[in-house]
């Protein structure tokens, strides 16, 4: 909303990326200077829920991937809720 000069919190929030907070959960070998590779969404779905997407390249589909995920790697602790202030985030 800067282009309208509307007045926003939207560049406020938190941003959290699974693709970073679950590289050490999926430990996919093959990564730079001896770390694990960034996991694509599929190997994080994969990971979590011991199934594939269907209709992946979907973005409709992707979207929902991503958010079953988020809310998978909140349950287990992975992404920690006190570090990124999640729930102000979930409940605003």
């Amino acid at each position: 909303m800067l282009r309208y000069s509307i007045a926003t919190k939207l560049f406020d929030k938190v941003i959290v990326d699974t693709k970073t907070e679950s590289t050490d959960y999926c430990a996919l070998p093959e990564g730079h200077n001896g770390n694990y590779r960034w996991p694509t969404l599929e190997d994080l779905y994969f990971k979590l829920f011991n199934d594939n997407i269907s209709n992946s390249y979907d973005i409709v589909t992707d979207v929902e991937a991503t958010a079953e995920c988020f809310f998978e790697l909140l349950r287990l602790g992975i992404i920690d809720v006190e570090n990124f202030c999640i729930l102000d985030f979930i409940i605003n």
